[in-house]
């Protein structure tokens, strides 16, 4: 159902008429807060299932072309960081610490501005796309209590996301302006992962 109406979102966006003129570029840096999860469908002969809540930093840049006087409408990339979190073993409470598989990012939004006060305006944003998993390896790690721990890429290597959040924006000049946002995302691994993304960055319109 999701999909559908990015979809739906996506051709209304391409057959808008634009009433102005402007393309504004984003640059973000942000962090997503990932919540606790249980990988036992993920990885099944796997003793340690319970991913422990971490934070992956991420860049994210977007390109946006405004549709009529409050919607706009645009494509997006992000990097996520190298990462590190906790693997814990429920039975003997044993923790292991991985790195995070690298990912990308990609996907279309829209941007709905609901609010304006002069230099200040405030945006509903919404985005979906795939996360694609890269150069993933399998890695041998050692647990706490000194156990060899393999990690080997999970068999599905993209998943679909989903974000909705808000974005202040506040005009520093004619063409830039600072940003900042919060916003919920859901990607759709076999097992569903959830987080809460806060970012700040830099806007320039064209």
């Amino acid at each position: 159902m999701v999909r559908i109406i990015c979809i739906i979102i996506f051709i209304y966006g391409l057959n808008l008429s634009a009433e102005a003129e402007l393309w504004k570029i984003e640059f973000t840096f942000g962090s997503s807060f990932v919540s606790c999860s249980d990988l036992s469908d993920e990885f099944p002969e796997n003793n340690f299932q319970l991913i422990a809540a971490h934070r992956v930093n991420f860049l994210q840049s977007a390109i946006y072309r405004q549709m009529n006087k409050k919607l706009f409408f645009g494509l997006e990339a992000k990097l996520h960081l190298k990462t590190e979190y906790s693997l814990e073993d429920t039975e003997d409470n044993d923790q292991v610490q991985v790195e995070g598989f690298p990912l990308f990012s990609a996907g279309a939004g829209c941007q709905y501005r609901f609010f304006d006060l002069n230099k200040l305006k405030f945006y509903l944003i919404l985005s979906c796309g795939y996360s694609f998993i890269l150069n993933a390896k399998t890695s041998i790690y050692y647990s706490a209590y000194g156990f060899p721990v393999i990690i080997e890429p999970p068999e599905k290597k993209s998943a679909f996301y989903f974000k909705a959040g808000v974005q202040p924006v506040f005009k520093l000049s004619t063409k830039i302006s600072a940003l900042t946002a919060i916003s919920l995302q859901t990607v759709f691994w076999k097992t569903r992962q959830q987080a809460v993304n806060l970012s700040a960055g830099i806007v320039f319109d064209l």
